[in-house]
């Protein structure tokens, strides 16, 4: 039998999830063996639960002898977080990196997306000798992890490199890759210049006994 004057209503089951279409759809008229289809969007905010949602559909109609029915379907509705990679602080051990020093580059790696992160490993491509892969593992939502670089510095000056974070998610794999650079400082000077200033507290002192103690008027001294 044919069915008129058909109203479907949409009522979710959180708030978490609203419509962002009509919630109240007509038709006029099915036939039997017709259908016909109706384009639905929601919007969920961050703090939804993830997993199957229900969303309950009203259906009212009228049948060819005038008489109304009525039925409930439910649809079940998947929601999904994705995660979001970024840096939320870089640190090196030492602080000060002189030319031909080891040391260790750690990049903190956050998520502050709505789902966690998986499988998260991180590479660098820096022209310095060393380790440039770090396996972080699992990164849940508002949270970071370090990734750990260990480098010899042998050369100085402003090094540029690139920064590459792949991970999972429930979307599937994922990547993100960020220019980044690295400030080298010279070679350790720090025994010279000491060396130095002391010779010209030296000298300084030698000039003074010269000029205003040993040859000070009546010692004698000419």
């Amino acid at each position: 039998l044919s069915a008129s004057n058909i109203r479907i209503s949409v009522n979710s089951s959180t708030p978490s999830l609203t419509p962002k279409t009509a919630s109240t759809y007509h038709i006029e008229r099915l036939g039997p063996g017709e259908s016909q289809a109706i384009a639905m969007e929601f919007s969920t905010d961050r703090k939804a639960p993830l997993g199957l949602r229900p969303v309950t559909l009203v259906i009212e109609y009228q049948e060819p002898g005038g008489s109304f029915q009525q039925q409930v379907e439910t649809l079940g509705v998947n929601i999904r977080g994705k995660a979001e990679l970024g840096i939320s602080q870089i640190t090196t051990d030492p602080a000060r990196i002189q030319n031909g020093d080891p040391f260790t580059l750690i990049i903190r790696i956050e998520n502050t997306g709505t789902d966690e992160a998986k499988s998260v490993e991180a590479t660098i491509d820096i022209p310095l000798p060393g380790t440039k892969e770090a396996f972080v593992g699992k990164i849940e939502p508002a949270n970071d992890a370090p990734a750990p670089f260990n480098l010899q510095a042998d050369r100085s000056g402003e090094i540029p490199y690139t920064l590459t974070i792949r991970y999972e998610d429930d979307y599937g794999p994922g990547e993100q890759v960020q220019n980044l650079h690295l400030n080298v400082d010279s070679s350790n000077n720090t025994p010279l210049i000491l060396g130095v200033v002391l010779l010209i507290i030296l000298a300084g002192i030698v000039g003074y006994w010269y000029f205003f103690i040993r040859r000070k008027p009546g010692t004698g001294n000419v």
